[in-house]
């Protein structure tokens, strides 16, 4: 997995291009090797798609700040008007910046293509407390598309070199 090149997305801002889906939004990085779909809720958390145009990948990511040990695994339940999840996230790390990522992708898949309303993610804590973050599902598999779409695009024009 390569989540190291995730935390590109905590410096992503999106440019004046972005496009936004309800409450989603799909935007590309400057030099254009990272295209993400995200949504942020009320209290400045993220959730969303990051994908990577040098190889064609996307993974889903939660940013909520968390104090986490880089490489270490965590279990998450997520729950929505479409059913519960057991889910499992690793933490990634890049200097004092630190990412979850959700380490299955087609249960994410289906969270994205059938909730409506909203999804909200626990996340165990130290002391038996947990943290639950909820975040907006409108317009969340539009913009999963489209950032799918687009870095397929940019990924099949590239003229980047590649070892193989």
């Amino acid at each position: 997995m390569k989540t190291v090149f995730l935390v590109g997305l905590l410096a992503f801002c999106g440019n004046a291009s972005a496009q936004s889906y309800g409450d989603w939004s799909v935007g590309a990085s400057d030099d254009g090797t990272i295209v993400t779909a995200e949504t942020i809720n009320e209290s400045g958390a993220s959730f969303g798609l990051v994908c990577l145009t040098s190889d064609g990948d996307c993974m889903w990511s939660l940013d909520t700040q968390p104090d986490c040990e880089h490489g270490a695994t965590y279990p998450i339940m997520a729950n929505t008007d479409s059913g519960a999840y057991s889910l499992t996230m690793r933490c990634a790390k890049s200097g004092s910046v630190k990412l979850l990522v959700f380490t299955d992708f087609a249960p994410l898949e289906e969270i994205v293509t059938n909730s409506q309303g909203r999804v909200g993610f626990a996340i165990p804590m130290k002391d038996g407390q947990f943290r639950v973050v909820r975040f907006s599902m409108s317009g969340a598999h539009k913009a999963a598309k489209q950032a799918s779409d687009i870095t397929a695009s940019l990924h099949k024009s590239s003229t980047k070199d590649l070892n193989l």
